[in-house]
């Protein structure tokens, strides 16, 4: 009977750990469309289900395609083909802060 209660206990901290290293939180504050100030094309678009893009007319090497997430204040963003980034982060109303490498603020638009 030991044998089978430590095999389950085994097999319980097992999927906790797991569960515990899982895709991250998505904070639903950030879901929609954001851009940089209004005279700006920089845009970052994020959706729901992790994923986002973020476009820049006349800078290709700005535009890409990446998979976000968040765990407290931390914006995590990876995009494709490039580093990763870490911002601090906060959605105030419609306007979303960032800050880490500079600080920005993006107004929502969608």
């Amino acid at each position: 009977m030991k044998k089978i209660v430590a095999l389950l206990m085994v097999v319980l901290f097992v999927a906790l750990g797991f569960a515990a290293c899982g895709g991250g939180e998505r904070d639903e504050a950030l879901v929609g469309s954001w851009q940089w100030d209004v005279l700006s094309t920089y845009q970052y678009t994020f959706n729901a289900d992790g994923t986002g893009e973020r476009n820049a007319d006349g800078d290709p090497a700005w535009s890409s395609t990446f998979s976000w997430s968040t765990s407290g204040d931390t914006l995590r963003i990876n995009p494709r083909g490039s580093r990763n980034e870490s911002w601090t982060y906060s959605v105030d109303g419609d306007v979303l802060h960032l800050s880490g490498y500079a600080e920005y603020s993006y107004n929502r638009i969608g």
